[in-house]
This record gives C-alpha cells, sequence and structure tokens, in this order.
C-alpha cells in the first residue's frame, strides 16, 4: 500500500504539473501553489485534473510547514519541495487544510494536517 505523498505525487493527473513547477523561480513556485489550492477551494468549479493538482500543492504546503514525507524518490525529482521546507503562509496552510480534510481515500493524512495546523 503505498503512502499519501507517494500516491499523490505519482498520479497521473499530477507528474506534469510537478514537472512544470521544476522549471520555476522559487517565489513563481510558491504562486503556483497557492494559485492550485485556491482554484479548488474558490467558488469556481475546477476540473478533475485541477482538484487533483490542489491536492498535490496542498500536500506540499504541509511539508513546507513541517509534516514528514516518506516518498523520498519521488520528492527528489522535485528539488523545490525540499528546497521550501520551513517556508510557510498561514491563509495557504487554512485552504491546505481544507482541501486535505476532505479527502475520503483510506490514507493517514495525519501528519500533514497536524503540521498545516
Amino acid at each position: 500500500m503505498s503512502t499519501w505523498d507517494e500516491h499523490i505525487f505519482t498520479s497521473e493527473d499530477n507528474v506534469e504539473f510537478l514537472e512544470d513547477l521544476n522549471s520555476l523561480e522559487e517565489d513563481d513556485v510558491i504562486e503556483a501553489i497557492h494559485d492550485a489550492i485556491m482554484l479548488a477551494t474558490g467558488e469556481s468549479q475546477a476540473t478533475e485534473e485541477e482538484e487533483q493538482n490542489a491536492l498535490a500543492a496542498a500536500t506540499i504546503a504541509a511539508i513546507w510547514a513541517g509534516a514528514p514525507f516518506i516518498a523520498g524518490d519521488v520528492v527528489s525529482n522535485y528539488p523545490y519541495i525540499r528546497d521550501l521546507v520551513g517556508y510557510s503562509a498561514e491563509s495557504l496552510n487554512e485552504k491546505a487544510t481544507e482541501l486535505l480534510e476532505e479527502v475520503e481515500e483510506e490514507f493517514d493524512l495525519e501528519p500533514f494536517l497536524e503540521a498545516l495546523a
């Protein structure tokens, strides 16, 4: 059974999103993560792929806020995840928490939710 971070980071819908972030500067990565989360928590209808991207973004925000991650091999493909550990924004964390609390799959999300709190 895979862990949440491995599951969400290797999802077909998220691989391209995560790869695209590799080409951005740190400030642009933060903005893209923020935008993905806000799109899925806003009033507009997000597509299934946008919702999956937002879950990946919320997971990244949780890791930046201190959540442990198991998928080290996967994370190594996306250096901005490790490079920005320690970055945290209250509004981003609140929206990321909203998204992760709605996950209905059988994964242990508690460490991610605790980091965002």
